[in-house]
């Protein structure tokens, strides 16, 4: 029988279920290895907190926060350049090799150049002892095995796991013991460079290759890597400008509140779509080089994303109030409308981010630096008459006006460069938005979602504990009959399906 002409071959079909079932387990690894970084991350914090000063902690992250920054400045994306090629060859992992040695070492140079005068402009003299150790630490990172970039180029992201497991132990128990020692932000300092030491070690022990010093394929790599560093600039000045504009507005205390608004409402961004779309960015290169349909490939990624932050982020904003009072106090209330319009801008964040992904992974690497600098340029003057006029919320407002632009204009262009049709590309979100529509009709129907700023703790963790499962069941149950009643097709719930299959076989199994 003839193939139904737009319908996808039997073979296509087998391709992009087994590329969506490595993404499905890579982004598995990369949320398994947050999740672990945040457990250890909140243990080491309760034990030092303890044995340290808060000025400690305070002297640390000005010195990380400066090199970062400065680091942030430098970036080249030469990894990226390996995972996109298909067969790159030793000219091309060694110039990377030495490029990334040049940067690195650059970078540690301008921090410890830096150091005497940061440290004055602060007052610290202690900052400039810090800013030496960190400069070192960013040296030793210049020496990481060019070689394991083939971990995500393969999507072995168990084996990054491995890779970063070790050195995170190391550098947390150097700290623990150290601070029992020192009492002294000195455990801090060591226990960053006892992480970036291992991780050199490990990246050895992990991968054969051995790199040498060439520059040979430079002109390559330099092309896709210009156009990275301009990107890279323009989100670093966008999205420093929010908390500027505002403290410059409104004072320090409305910026405490719009970063820990900002910081709650991206959790779904931050825990979900970021290992997704690390996962799919080697993805999509893989997909380019075995001559996947993107298409096709996107709207089952999309489908998925959909899947997840739809409700997730929708979820957050119905149970913004017992939430911000539970984990922040009364004192932050002010924080719940900023907190609900930022959660639901996250819906257009996933669509841009998704989209950025598919293009930056196939080096469309221009018209995302003019999309991303247009809108800026457009959404950064709406920011400040916004906050201006309306204060904080008229700002986050103004902002989600940015973001909806410039995540618009990012899909648009993918949708122009690889044809995919609206029809289809909605034909993915109906389902998840009918469901997340369900879902919020049932939560604000149960009387639960607005307890009231005044209401004792005891009836706000009566409202989250109603709200988060009759939420997921709403959803849930909504989702399922949505797709019985379109006929069950191919898409994120049989991807679902798919990746759930083997987790029930083995709990019936120990059954």
């Amino acid at each position: 029988m003839a193939q139904p002409p737009g319908e996808p071959s039997a073979a296509s079909r087998a391709g992009q279920n087994a590329l969506l079932a490595k993404t499905a387990k890579a982004t598995g690894w990369v949320m398994i290895w947050r999740l672990f970084t945040r457990v250890i991350g909140l243990i080491s914090t309760l034990i030092l907190v303890r044995l340290l000063l808060p000025a400690d902690f305070g002297l640390v992250a000005l010195g990380t926060s400066f090199a970062q920054a400065i680091d942030a400045l430098s970036i080249l994306g030469v990894d990226d350049v390996l995972i996109r090629e298909k067969n790159p060859g030793r000219d091309l992992y060694d110039t990377a090799f030495t490029l990334n040695l040049i940067r690195n070492f650059g970078t540690a140079l301008i921090v410890a150049a830096t150091a005497v005068p940061i440290a004055a402009f602060f007052n610290e003299p202690r900052l400039a002892h810090v800013l030496y150790a960190l400069a070192i630490a960013t040296a030793i990172e210049a020496f990481d095995n060019v070689g394991i970039i083939d971990f995500r180029r393969e999507m072995a992201f168990e084996k990054e796991f491995q890779l970063r497991l070790l050195p995170r132990l190391a550098g947390t128990t150097a700290t623990i013991a150290l601070a029992f020692l020192w009492r002294s932000y000195w455990a801090l300092v060591v226990g960053i460079l006892t992480l970036r030491i291992m991780r050199v070690v490990m990246s050895y022990i992990m991968h054969p290759y051995r790199a040498r010093l060439s520059i040979s394929a430079w002109r390559h790599i330099i092309g896709f890597s210009v156009w990275t560093w301009f990107i890279s600039l323009i989100v670093l000045v966008r999205d420093r400008t929010g908390s500027f504009i505002v403290g410059r507005v409104l004072g320090s205390a409305a910026v405490g509140i719009f970063s820990v608004a900002g910081e709650i409402a991206s959790l779904p961004t931050t825990e979900l779509i970021h290992p997704l779309c690390r996962a799919s960015w080697s993805a999509f290169a893989a997909a380019r080089h075995t001559g996947e349909n993107i298409a096709e490939t996107y709207l089952r990624v999309i489908g998925t994303t959909m899947l997840l932050i739809l409700p997730a982020s929708i979820g957050i904003a119905v149970v913004a109030e017992p939430v911000v009072y539970l984990a922040l106090g009364a004192r932050w209330m002010s924080a719940v409308p900023l907190l609900q319009i930022m959660a639901l801008g996250g819906f257009f964040g996933a669509l841009g981010a998704i989209a950025g992904t598919v293009l930056s992974s196939h080096a469309v690497l221009r018209p995302m630096f003019r999309i991303i600098t247009v809108s800026y340029a457009i959404g950064a003057p709406i920011f400040i008459v916004m906050t201006l006029k309306f204060g904080l919320v008229g700002g986050v407002l103004g902002g989600m006006l940015g973001s909806i632009l410039e995540n618009g204009l990012m899909t648009h262009a993918l949708f122009r460069r690889y044809r995919v049709g609206l029809w289809a590309f909605f034909g993915q979100l109906w389902r998840p938005l009918v469901a997340s529509a369900v879902m919020s009709v049932v939560l604000f129907a149960s009387g639960y979602a607005h307890p009231g700023a005044g209401a004792a703790a005891a009836i706000q963790i009566r409202s989250l504990a109603v709200l988060v499962p009759l939420g997921v069941a709403a959803y849930a149950s909504a989702l399922f009959a949505a797709w019985r009643l379109a006929g069950a097709p191919e898409g994120a719930e049989t991807d679902l399906l798919r990746l759930m299959r083997p987790i029930l076989a083995k709990l019936r199994v120990a059954r």
